[in-house]
């Protein structure tokens, strides 16, 4: 439906694939991270990356939603 709507969507970050590198990035004071920033957009492969929700940190999206010329896309709108 066209108007505001606000949604609020859980943060999440990967986790290292061992206990080993888990280790190395606690030492290091590093967190592990995505080589390609396009892993998160993918549906493939998703299943098998590790993550742990982001400590209950919430993001707040605000979508602005409206009808203008969508039959220029071939959209049909009803009033």
């Amino acid at each position: 439906t066209p108007g505001r709507h606000v949604k609020w969507a859980k943060t999440y970050r990967p986790i290292s694939g061992s206990k080993c590198q888990q280790f190395v990035n606690w030492l290091l004071g590093t967190q592990p991270e995505y080589y390609d920033s396009k892993t998160v957009t993918r549906g493939e492969g998703r299943s098998v990356t590790r993550v742990v929700s982001g400590d209950g940190m919430m993001v707040k999206v605000v979508l602005t939603v409206t009808r203008k010329n969508f039959s220029s896309f071939g959209y049909t709108t009803t009033s």
